[in-house]
């Protein structure tokens, strides 16, 4: 993959590829094709524990459910807090 040039305020010798790339990113814009998914984590408390009527293997509850962006969800929000432009 090839980096377009871009003029960068700052003078960043070219063994600091990635400084200047990066540098570039809020005049950029970006295409992400894929499949937006909703990823869910659960914060699961280990200290309560019950055991099931019907199987007798414990229970854990949850203590904390928390969500976001996953697939390419993930990567659109992702090249959004790097600074891109448009995405």
């Amino acid at each position: 993959m090839k980096i377009k040039e871009c003029s960068h305020p700052v003078n960043i010798p070219e063994e600091n590829w990635l400084e200047r790339a990066i540098g570039c990113l809020a005049a950029s814009r970006a295409t992400v094709v894929g499949d937006f998914c909703l990823d869910a984590y659960w914060l699961i408390d280990s200290d309560e524990s019950e055991l099931s009527l019907e199987t007798g293997l414990p229970v854990r509850h949850v203590r904390q459910q928390r969500y976001g962006p996953g697939g390419a969800g993930n990567v659109a929000a992702n090249l959004a807090a790097l600074g891109v432009r448009e995405v």
